[in-house]
């Protein structure tokens, strides 16, 4: 059994500051950091996130129903066996592995 101990929430402590340590006693509080990986002065660097990757597949969301399927499919079993994803996957016109991925 676990021994619980009154404390005394009245009790102030003042803590002092925290001093600057010597060696940065030297260093300039209005440093600039600057790194070639940061900068974004290149012209496409910036761009090519927004435009479209044409070898990329294109976002399929779960249908409704094949959602609701696979939460049924989940209330049963939380892990699914490789002969019962073939057969859920078949049946909801998904591949394996989007249904290994759903109940991961």
């Amino acid at each position: 059994s676990m021994k619980y101990y009154p404390v005394d929430c009245s009790v102030q402590q003042t803590i002092a500051p925290a001093e600057q340590p010597s060696y940065l006693s030297s260093v300039q509080s209005n440093v600039e950091f600057s790194s070639p990986e940061l900068s974004h002065t290149d012209d496409n660097a910036g761009s090519n996130w927004m435009t479209r990757n044409p070898s990329r597949k294109k976002r399929r969301p779960y249908t409704k129903y094949q959602t609701l399927e696979l939460e049924k499919e989940f209330l049963f079993n939380v892990y699914i066996t490789r002969e019962r994803r073939s057969e859920i996957s078949r049946s909801l016109n998904l591949t394996d592995r989007q249904v290994k991925i759903w109940f991961q």
